[in-house]
């Protein structure tokens, strides 16, 4: 429905209920805001105030950072899959491959890099998770 509101404004994103507003210049995004506003305004929608951040240079979204330098995986995402307890069946397994296929992007070779735990789940196989040895 958002989208739907928003689809002919100009420097805005949004998913869901969670707008992103941008310009290139401090003039452009205060005319991009107005804009959207104005549009919000008259769908009949408000903004919770207490959740709205203006003026943000960095801002944290679908777990990524979104900032001038462009865009890259948000730290806390990254450090709960750091954490993340290892898979211990395939369902886990599943799981943690959904994880870690969000910041794709970001991995080079990322296929050829999970290929292995990808052919546990295409072989049904029994998953035994061990730490690999380097020497």
């Amino acid at each position: 429905m958002m989208s739907l509101i928003l689809k002919n404004q100009h420097g805005v994103q949004c998913y869901l209920d969670d707008i992103i507003m941008f310009g290139n210049t401090s003039e452009e995004h205060d005319n991009n805001l107005q804009s959207v506003l104005n549009c919000l305004s008259k769908a009949g929608l408000k903004l919770n105030r207490s959740k709205c951040k203006f003026r943000q240079t960095e801002l944290s979204f679908l777990g990524h950072t979104i900032s001038q330098a462009g865009l890259k995986p948000d730290p806390d995402h990254i450090l709960a899959i750091s954490n993340a307890p290892p898979p211990t069946d395939l369902q886990t397994l599943h799981s943690f491959l959904g994880l870690t296929s969000w910041y794709a992007k970001f991995i080079s070779s990322y296929a050829s890099v999970i290929e292995p735990l990808r052919e546990l789940l295409r072989r049904s196989s029994t998953l035994v998770w061990t730490r690999r040895r380097t020497s």
